[in-house]
């Protein structure tokens, strides 16, 4: 059985709003596994989810810190249905933790992966529109050009929820303690094994604020 991975290796706090700043740097880690259905959440598709809340990093941080991402947030692994082809990657939206409640962070976080989740199926109802198999029910295998619609539209798809242009829930915590977002999408096909790196600078401002630095890679075993 083919697998993809989704692998997060280290996270630097470039930079801090304030060097004595109580405010701890977290993640919200969200999977993509495109066009195949599976989903680790009850009710979801495509989303891989994570612990989203304070503390998933470790504690807090001291300015120009790099720490390893702890496999509990940074490690997603799963089967993929068609050997040799798979469009999988990751959505990381930064925070700045300082009084929010778990709870209200929980919540934002599961109505974001909702969000994207039901975005990404909208695409898929209109790019596959004779995509199920009428006999089984299940997806049927997408052209190469579907293939490449549907990487396209999730990519600009996911760039919109973390903006906030789908009036998603996580503007609704703290505006201040959010520092940014970033997404990577993968469409892989072939016998030979895949592996791309990636490196995300998150932050809101240039030269000013919070500033993370997260590295990883996605990769591919056929």
């Amino acid at each position: 059985m083919a697998r993809a991975t989704i692998q997060l290796d280290k996270i630097t706090v470039v930079n801090k709003r304030e060097e004595v700043s109580r405010d701890e740097a977290y993640l919200w880690v969200i999977g993509l596994q495109i066009v195949v259905p599976s989903s680790n959440v009850p009710g979801l598709e495509f989303i891989r989810a994570t612990n989203p809340l304070p503390g998933n990093l470790g504690g807090k941080f001291k300015r120009g810190e790099t720490r390893e991402i702890p496999a509990s947030i940074g490690r997603i692994s799963y089967d993929v249905t068609y050997p040799g082809r798979a469009t999988f990657g990751v959505a990381i939206i930064a925070w700045e933790h300082d009084k929010t409640p778990p709870a209200a962070i929980q919540s934002a976080y599961n109505q974001t992966c909702r969000t994207i989740d039901e975005e990404i199926r909208k695409l898929i109802n209109k790019i596959l529109t004779d995509g199920v198999d009428p006999k089984t029910g299940d997806l049927r295998e997408p052209t190469q050009a579907e293939q490449d619609a549907i990487q396209a539209a999730v990519r600009e798809t996911i760039k919109n929820v973390l903006k906030g242009t789908l009036g998603v829930v996580p503007w609704t915590l703290n505006v201040d303690d959010f520092v940014g977002g970033e997404r990577i999408i993968e469409d892989v096909r072939g016998k030979a094994p895949f592996q791309k790196g990636f490196a995300f600078e998150l932050r809101k401002h240039e030269n000013i604020g919070a500033h993370y630095r997260v590295t990883g890679l996605l990769r591919f075993e056929p």
